[in-house]
C-alpha cells in the first residue's frame, strides 16, 4: 500500500514539475528549480523502486490471491501490465539521465553531483528528448490503465484486488 501511494504521488510530482517548466522563460531560475525538482523526484523514485522491486520479487509467492480468482487470460494481462509498469519505472529515469548527460554532461541537482552516463552530443540529446517524451506519454497510459483496471476489478468484478492493496477500501463492494 505504502509504495502504491508513494509512487503515485511522486510520479504525479514528476509530471507536474516538468510541465511547470513551460510557465517560465528558458533560462529563468524558476525554470531551473522546476527542472532540478523533476530530476530530484526521479532520484527519490529510483531510491524507492530498488527496494520495492526486490521486496516484490522476494514475496511474489506470498502475495495474497485474488478472490474470486482471475481467468487465465486476465492473469496473463495483469502480469504483462505489471511488467510494463516495472519496465517503464526503469527505462524512464535512464532515458532522462542519458538525456541530461547528452545535453550537459554531469549535472548538479541541489548539491548532488550526478555523473554523466553518455558523452555530450546534441544530436543524441535531441533523439533522447523525443524518446523521453514518448515514454512519458506511455507511462501516463500505463498508470491510468493500471488505476482503471484496479477500479474495474473492485466495482465490476467485485474481487479483492483493491482490498489487497488498501484493506480499508471496501466501498462499493456488495454485501454477502
Amino acid at each position: 500500500m505504502f509504495y502504491h501511494l508513494l509512487w503515485f504521488l511522486l510520479v504525479i510530482a514528476a509530471y507536474v514539475t516538468i510541465s511547470m517548466t513551460d510557465l517560465f522563460p528558458r533560462w529563468s531560475s524558476l525554470r531551473g528549480v522546476a527542472i532540478q525538482t523533476h530530476f530530484l523526484v526521479w532520484i527519490i523514485l529510483i531510491m524507492f523502486f530498488i527496494p520495492r522491486f526486490f521486496i516484490r520479487v522476494k514475496k511474489f509467492k506470498s502475495i495474497p490471491p485474488i478472490t474470486p480468482s482471475l481467468s487465465k487470460n486476465n492473469k496473463i494481462l495483469a502480469n504483462l501490465g505489471h511488467f510494463a509498469l516495472y519496465a517503464w519505472m526503469v527505462i524512464m529515469p535512464l532515458l532522462g539521465w542519458a538525456l541530461v548527460s547528452a545535453n550537459y554532461g554531469s549535472v548538479n541537482i541541489y548539491g548532488i553531483n550526478i555523473p554523466w552516463i553518455i558523452a555530450q552530443n546534441k544530436e543524441i540529446a535531441s533523439l533522447l528528448k523525443e524518446l523521453h517524451e514518448v515514454f512519458a506519454g506511455l507511462g501516463m497510459f500505463l498508470i491510468i490503465g493500471h488505476v482503471v483496471m484496479a477500479l474495474w476489478h473492485h466495482f465490476k468484478k467485485q474481487n479483492n484486488t483493491m482490498i489487497r492493496m488498501f484493506p480499508w477500501f471496501k466501498w462499493g463492494m456488495k454485501k454477502d
